[in-house]
């Protein structure tokens, strides 16, 4: 697909390159997919330790919100962030599972919201001592059923205005198990018409003194 698009035959030509960008887009979708699924398979195997590192909460959920930016603004939807941490900004806590929640999070958030909503992306420290996470949209939101199975590995919602978005059922699936393997837990509300929020609570606990400043 990186070489079509580089293509002479098909620069300047608008629905040609239509075709690449969704051939790319599809692409990315699969490799997307197929690392959910390995994550899943090695969480379900615990065959993936825990690799904690020195996290800025605030500067880690302002980033993923200017990383997906772009995506917002391409589909007329308002994007933010907002960290209330008090005193402790640093924690100890494995980033890349943190990022993988919340960014499946955000997505979904994003799939859902149609152009003049809202996704906001907030943090804060639990009274003890845990990390929450929200990420909050204006979406379609769910009903009671869907809410009640959100979180089962490969239930699809079978509603007319969800079909177009209609994955595989394992974005959610892995975010719970990713937050369980980070001694936490994640809940929903949400309300059809009037949109979604997801909140993640994972053991966070302040970096030891010798470990301020290092990045794994």
């Amino acid at each position: 697909a990186e070489n079509l698009r580089e293509h002479e035959k098909i620069k300047g030509d608008d629905l040609l390159e239509e075709h690449v960008n969704t051939i790319e887009d599809n692409g990315y979708r699969l490799l997307r997919l197929i690392n959910d699924i390995l994550d899943l398979v090695k969480l379900d195997s615990e065959e993936s330790p825990l690799r904690p590192e020195v996290v800025n909460v605030a500067e880690f959920i302002k980033g993923l919100a200017v990383n997906l930016k772009p995506v917002a603004e391409m589909k007329g939807i308002t994007i933010s962030s907002h960290c209330d941490v008090l005193d402790r900004s640093d924690v100890w806590v494995d980033r890349d599972r943190l990022e993988k929640i919340v960014l499946n999070l955000a997505v979904n958030a994003l799939k859902f919201t149609d152009s003049g909503g809202s996704v906001v992306l907030s943090a804060s420290m639990a009274a003890g001592g845990d990390l929450e996470l929200e990420v909050t949209d204006t979406g379609q939101g769910m009903n009671e059923e869907d809410v009640a199975n959100v979180f089962v590995r490969f239930w699809q919602a079978d509603m007319s205005a969800r079909r177009k978005h209609r994955g595989a059922g394992i974005g959610l699936s892995l975010v719970k198990s990713l937050a369980e393997s980070m001694g936490g837990d994640v809940q929903v509300q949400s309300k059809l018409g009037e949109g979604t929020t997801f909140r993640v609570t994972v053991q966070a606990p302040a970096p030891a003194a010798g470990k301020i400043g290092q990045q794994n």
